[in-house]
């Protein structure tokens, strides 16, 4: 059985400095897929980072409505 993390931050410092570390942990226990969820500009440009990395990781990106008056 194949699982995926359909929501995600990996973008977040304490998980991005050791991701490697944080993918693999994740794919012993069968998690291989996984989905990087931004909620403003900055976050979804880093997802999109990621995706463009890492060919297990995809991005989707957007604005939260609580970052929506910050938003261009």
């Amino acid at each position: 059985m194949e699982l995926i993390d359909t929501h995600c931050h990996l973008f977040y410092d304490d998980l991005k400095n050791d991701l490697d570390i944080v993918l693999n942990r994740a794919n012993e226990l069968g998690v291989n897929r996984f989905i990087c969820v931004g909620t403003n500009m900055e976050d979804s440009r880093e997802c999109l980072g990621l995706a463009e990395t890492y060919e297990n990781i995809y991005a989707s990106v957007g604005v939260h409505p609580h970052d929506a008056k910050d938003a261009p």
